[in-house]
């Protein structure tokens, strides 16, 4: 039966664990606080509750159309930490007791290389050395700071500090123009307060097409949330009434509290990876599709391995890798088959190529797009503001790619990521007919309605 040893309790390594228990390997997942890792008790779980709140709050009992209005502008924040605490234990314990099922074992310490082979681990008893046919490291990814930008706590947050916040500034500066400052920035609006956002780049949403990361920022700018762009930070100072943001071209910002979402590094420290001979680049673990690092017999998944740092990308990299390592056949991790979401409002989702890449990588392409006031759901739930895209090789047909920007975006190009990798073309979306009336449509009408010349 063959060992393996995966570093790190997060959805990458509980997807690598679970595989490779369902293989019938003797399998130990090492984590060095709480199961479900940064993601289920600091960043992605708590995130989401407060996203939930936000939608929550922002929609019910209001639709004008249908004569509601709103009834509820009040949040109860012990309640909504509560139920954090709470969900993330539930998570915990879920995923234990799968693991525990597949006959994986879960020790709780601090782990690190002895060679390619050994792992040692220390905990409260003391120091043991666990021997290895692989080792999978799955330590994800901590906070990216500046030396003069730093939570507190308090007047200064940041993603980790929200699960157990009681209670929000009044008006906030969020900085950072990424997923998480996307998410927060449109959270803290919605949530009643003032909001400036800013960012160093000259657009927000860098990796998404202009004209996707360009809706949502008109349609937040319409909500009232002030837009900085090409504003670098160079310090954030809290005091007793607020925190005061100095930009590096002396421009001053003040608000009574702030938002650290700068972007984040992988996690390699203490892992004493040169003891094996392992290095780390400056965008992480360098691997391959299967997620073998330079050394054999050590693999590499989620976000220590680099960008995009997202949970499915992860959890997708961590099944491949354990097969991988016991021998089980697989396919190479592919990009195409990961839909990358954010959940503001409207939702943004994109999977595959996009304009923006292929532009910078010198590729022609040509975009087809159908907006969603095409479409009956849409106007069911008054959410008729965005629009879905197909990104299209002109010289082949295929579809290289899916981008959507509104209600449920994620879910309306489920399914072009589910055929990207078998090369999709408009004439295998046009006989799929979706329930009637829903937003999950919307493709693939896209498809029947776009024009010849269009692909051409």
């Amino acid at each position: 039966m063959r060992k393996l040893v995966i570093i790190g309790g997060g959805p990458a390594g509980i997807a690598a664990a679970a595989e490779a228990g369902r293989l019938g390997a003797l399998v130990t997942i090492i984590e060095s606080e709480h199961l479900g890792g940064r993601a289920v008790w600091h960043s992605l779980l708590p995130s989401k509750v407060w996203l939930a709140a936000a939608e929550r709050l922002g929609s019910y009992g209001h639709d004008p159309l249908l004569g509601l209005h709103p009834a509820v502008e009040r949040i109860d924040f012990g309640a909504l930490t509560a139920r954090i605490a709470a969900l993330s234990a539930i998570t915990r314990d879920r995923h234990q007791s799968e693991l525990d099922g597949l006959g994986v074992r879960v020790q709780h310490g601090a782990a690190s290389l002895v060679d390619a082979r050994h792992v040692r681990v220390k905990d409260g008893e003391g120091e043991s050395v666990l021997e290895a046919d692989a080792v999978i490291l799955a330590t994800g990814s901590g906070p990216r700071l500046l030396p003069q930008v730093k939570p507190d706590g308090k007047r200064i947050l940041a993603p980790r500090l929200m699960s157990h916040q009681a209670a929000l500034p009044g008006s906030m500066i969020v900085m950072g123009a990424g997923v998480t400052g996307a998410e927060y920035a449109y959270l803290f609006s919605q949530l009643g307060a003032p909001v400036t956002w800013v960012t160093d780049l000259p657009e927000i949403l860098p990796v998404s097409d202009s004209d996707i990361s360009g809706h949502l920022a008109s349609t937040l700018a319409g909500r009232g949330v002030t837009i900085l762009t090409d504003s670098p930070v160079e310090s954030a100072i809290a005091d007793e009434s607020g925190v005061t943001v100095t930009l590096r071209d002396g421009r001053t910002l003040r608000a009574e509290g702030a938002f650290i979402a700068l972007g984040r590094i992988p996690h390699t420290a203490g892992l004493n990876l040169e003891a094996a001979g392992l290095a780390v680049g400056p965008a992480g673990i360098a691997v391959d599709g299967f997620g073998q690092t330079a050394v054999p017999g050590i693999y590499a998944v989620g976000d220590v391995t680099g960008p995009p740092m997202t949970a499915n990308k992860g959890m997708a990299q961590g099944l491949i890798a354990a097969r991988h390592a016991l021998g089980a056949p697989v396919a190479p991790y592919r990009a195409e088959a990961v839909v990358e979401a954010i959940y503001t409002e409207p939702q943004i989702a994109q999977v595959g190529l996009t304009e923006k890449a292929a532009a910078a990588a010198g590729q022609t392409v040509i975009a087809v797009r159908r907006d969603y006031a095409a479409n009956l759901k849409a106007h069911l739930t008054g959410e008729t503001g965005g629009f879905v895209k197909l990104v299209i090789d002109p010289a082949t047909g295929n579809v290289r790619g899916a981008a959507a920007v509104g209600s449920h975006a994620a879910d309306v190009i489920a399914a072009v990521a589910a055929l990207l990798p078998r090369s999709l073309t408009l004439d295998d979306l046009k006989p799929v007919f979706a329930g009637h009336p829903t937003l999950s449509e919307l493709v693939f009408d896209l498809a029947r309605w776009a024009r010849p010349e269009d692909t051409l």
